[in-house]
């Protein structure tokens, strides 16, 4: 029973959850700290990451935010990690974002599925968001951003 493997963790998580979860092993969050420490360290903008098992992906995809970057699909099966800069004022950030997502719906003609949209977002306005306001996704935006969105006339369908 529990999980099995680097990225199972022990317990009653369903077998599918290690494919989905950060991991519980202090191997694998130590590898993906030094991996994220390294990164930031080096002064790049951004950096492609080799292909990862599922525990040390998922694991570094959460720390990210926390550390001051991003995880971010750069094509399929291709990632990077992506410099947040840092926000001064997080209500200008909101505005920032907001406004991207409503230029890129404007550009499509009104709608633009929020998963779209959060892959057309530059990758320093997606790291920031994923930083700062800890948004792995637009789904959430009306919630994080409310007085924007409402500002802005921006609504995301539920769905």
């Amino acid at each position: 029973k529990g999980g099995g493997g680097k990225g199972g963790g022990k317990g009653g998580k369903p077998f599918w959850r290690q494919f989905v979860d950060a991991s519980d092993d202090p191997e694998v969050i130590a590898w993906c700290q030094a991996r994220l420490e390294a990164f930031l360290s080096s002064g790049r903008e951004s950096a492609p990451v080799e292909r990862l098992p599922h525990a040390h992906r998922n694991t570094i995809r959460s720390m990210a935010p926390q550390m001051g970057c991003a995880w971010r699909r750069a094509a399929k099966g291709e990632y990077e990690l992506v410099r947040a800069a840092p926000v001064a004022d997080a209500s200008v950030l909101k505005r920032e974002v907001v406004e991207a997502v409503r230029r890129l719906c404007e550009a499509s003609g009104g709608k633009c599925a929020a998963s779209r949209a959060w892959r057309e977002l530059a990758a320093p306005l997606q790291a920031q968001v994923q930083a700062s306001l800890r948004l792995t996704n637009l789904k959430s935006l009306p919630e994080a951003c409310k007085a924007e969105c409402e500002a802005a006339g921006l609504r995301v369908n539920p769905r």
